[in-house]
């Protein structure tokens, strides 16, 4: 079983049908998480209406849940413990074979072994000189465009922090972990750190050409890197040196 599952809040609600509707066709469940920010009884059924009236597809799911922010998209780890997860954004639009071509490197790649796969992320290379997480530079040595795409031509495929907006795994091996609110605005290092914990491979997919793109109807708006993930990048760096202390 195929599951995509995304989580969203009222004000991304125009770009989350587009993200849906790239999805529905590739799995067999798009779990939409809607995160509870205060919204009234009333607000609620017209979100959820618009939702269902405007994506296409019978396969999709949308429930309310406590405002978790990102990582609600990981609730989809315990409500569908046998299946592979696709955890997705509601900002990027999907490929038609962005699904078949995870499931395929993470599945039937026999030569490489891949407990999560992603198409981009962050490979750890100076663990003592790391300040800010969101600094792009050999610090981190972020090698990968989130579309898989290669910033130059060194190119390694096992990756320290995945992008948990374009990874997917069997979510078996994570049915004994936590959602921690200390992650809230990190669900990125939060993957990372169960990855570590379970001794699991991360192993970036071969994607030949651009398969997944942001919603141009973002332009301009607000993201959580924006809001957060700049402003608290010194705090959200030393959450990776404790992960990767032991090794690096």
């Amino acid at each position: 079983m195929k599951v995509a599952s995304i989580a969203t809040y009222e004000e991304r609600l125009d770009v989350l049908i587009d993200a849906v509707n790239s999805l529905s066709p590739q799995v067999d469940v798009v779990q939409v998480y809607f995160n509870d920010t205060g919204i009234s009884e009333d607000k609620w059924q017209k979100y959820h209406e618009t939702i269902y009236l405007n994506c296409e597809g019978d396969n999709i799911k949308v429930d309310l849940v406590p405002d978790m922010k990102d990582l609600s998209k990981f609730l989809a780890i315990w409500e569908y413990p046998e299946a592979t997860i696709f955890t997705c954004d509601d900002d990027i639009i999907y490929g038609k074979d962005y699904v078949y071509s995870l499931y395929k490197n993470l599945h039937y790649e026999y030569l490489v072994q891949s407990d999560v796969i992603t198409t981009g992320g962050k490979v750890i290379s100076d663990l003592e000189r790391l300040k800010k997480y969101h600094t792009y530079s050999k610090i981190f040595n972020t090698k990968y465009r989130f579309d898989g795409t290669c910033r130059d031509n060194y190119c390694t495929r096992i990756i320290d922090v995945p992008l948990s907006g374009v990874s997917a795994f069997d979510a078996k091996h994570f049915q004994d972990c936590k959602l921690d609110k200390k992650y809230i605005f990190a669900a990125d290092i939060l993957l990372a750190k169960w990855i570590k914990e379970k001794g699991l491979i991360c192993n970036r997919s071969y994607l030949h050409k651009k398969i997944v793109s942001y919603n141009k109807a973002m332009k301009g708006k607000d993201t959580i890197f924006d809001s957060h993930t700049k402003k608290k990048g010194r705090e959200l760096g030393k959450m990776v040196k404790d992960i990767f202390a032991e090794v690096k």
